[in-house]
């Protein structure tokens, strides 16, 4: 017995083409070829859309609204379209933080990020007991803060639209979001925060800042690089030589072409990527260990959250609106003094 309903198949069939016509619209690339319904949708605009949508989810015998834009079905896609195009562009977005170690918090209370430093290994001979090892643990504290905006866009602005604009719509929110945790990432490198023991992050006793006599005052050279490059490998961990190899080059805007320039004449193609922040403009360059052996520091989220957008609709007098509601949990700290080695500008 066959208990499907055809007027559900029917909504998520008009669905599923109503997305892949915004997604078009917006320059998407689709699975979508010439003989499909989506390509035959192609510049259909919101209102066509939300009158079919009303047609397919209105009972038999019930008159259709006035305003199908503002149809509970329509909002609830429109929402999924910004969900869409936020998540799509948000991972791209994910590569200009690749050189953080990404952690999921359980809550926005205080939270502990612990790193553990390895004891030596030691020969044992045999029949002799192996020896306890005290590995060193370091705790550092980590808080996550909630970033929202909320915009009501009256219908008429995009009843006509033909451009995929709420799939546009959730890439300017990735984009936004992606600048916000670019200022709270960027701004820990900046800060050079004290850690639970009361020293700064970054220094030349702890042994991850250039000493003053490697500063530089020119765009960055390949002394320069070098010096950091054996900074880096010269770092120790509970009495452990590590060689840490340097995976990202973080430079300022300022630096862009010079380290580009150094890296593709001196080190193996995909060894070390550069990575280029405006915000680090004048404040000299950093190189980090691959976070996935040895984290230095973490990017915070909600755990099992992807920056949702909730999308609701709302009555302003007489005219109607839709409401777009875009939240992220975000945050940053610092985890370990290892695996980052900072050469400041004079």
């Amino acid at each position: 017995m066959n208990n499907t309903n055809p007027q559900n198949e029917a909504r998520e069939l008009l669905q599923s083409v109503a997305l892949s016509v915004w997604e078009q619209q917006a320059g998407l690339a689709v699975t979508a070829d010439a003989k499909s319904v989506a390509a035959d949708w192609r510049g259909s605009d919101c209102a066509t859309i939300a009158r079919a949508m009303q047609r397919v989810n209105a009972p038999a015998g019930v008159q259709a609204t006035a305003s199908p834009l503002l149809d509970f079905d329509f909002v609830r896609l429109a929402g999924i379209a910004v969900e869409t195009g936020m998540a799509g562009a948000w991972e791209k977005q994910l590569a200009n933080f690749a050189w953080m170690r990404g952690l999921g918090l359980p809550d926005f209370r205080e939270n502990s990020l612990l790193t553990i430093a390895p004891d030596g290994f030691l020969e044992v001979a045999e029949g002799n007991p192996i020896l306890p090892g005290l590995p060193a643990v370091t705790k550092e504290s980590a808080y996550l803060k909630t970033y929202a905006r909320l915009y009501k866009i009256g219908e008429r602005l995009f009843e006509a639209d033909q451009s995929g604009v709420f799939i546009r719509l959730g890439q300017q929110f990735a984009l936004s979001a992606a600048a916000k945790q670019a200022d709270i990432a960027y701004g820990v490198l900046i800060e050079n925060p004290a850690l639970a023991d009361g020293q700064p992050w970054l220094s030349v006793d702890a042994g991850n800042q250039a000493p003053t006599g490697q500063n530089y005052s020119t765009p960055l050279t390949e002394q320069n690089l070098d010096n950091a490059l054996a900074g880096l490998r010269a770092q120790r961990l509970n009495g452990l030589r590590l060689n840490l190899s340097a995976r990202y080059l973080l430079v300022g805007a300022d630096e862009e072409l010079a380290s580009r320039r150094l890296v593709r004449d001196l080190v193996t193609a995909g060894e070390l990527t550069v990575i280029v922040e405006d915000r680090l403009t004048g404040h000299g360059f950093y190189l980090i260990a691959d976070p996935e052996i040895m984290p230095t520091v973490a990017r915070l989220s909600l755990a099992a959250s992807k920056h949702p957008v909730d999308i609701t609709a709302s009555r302003s007098g007489a005219a109607m609106a839709l409401e777009i509601r875009a939240s992220a949990d975000m945050g940053a700290a610092p985890m370990s003094r290892v695996g980052i080695y900072w050469t400041p500008r004079q």
